[in-house]
């Protein structure tokens, strides 16, 4: 693949991303928004993502996180929960 061939790719998919976006509602552009969020942070961090180059077991990190999720959304319910009490 050319270099040109390569923007134009970039090219392409950029507009598709924002002709799509432009569709969505706020809160959907919200979530879009978190979600390229967090591609920016693992980039900061692990570098840009290339899947078929990644050595990591994302199966496994995807129980980590979700178990991780599972723990901060229960602290947080116990301390609704608590805050609700006191009332």
């Amino acid at each position: 693949m050319s270099v040109s061939d390569e923007y134009q790719g970039h090219w392409y998919e950029a507009n598709q991303i924002a002709a799509r976006a432009s569709r969505l509602g706020a809160d959907e552009r919200r979530v879009l928004l978190l979600v390229l969020d967090g591609l920016e942070a693992g980039r900061k961090v692990y570098g840009e993502l290339k899947i078929d180059e990644d050595g990591r077991d994302f199966m496994e990190e995807s129980l980590a996180e979700r178990r991780d999720a599972i723990i901060y959304d229960t602290i947080e319910h116990i301390r609704a929960m608590r805050r609700r009490a006191g009332k």
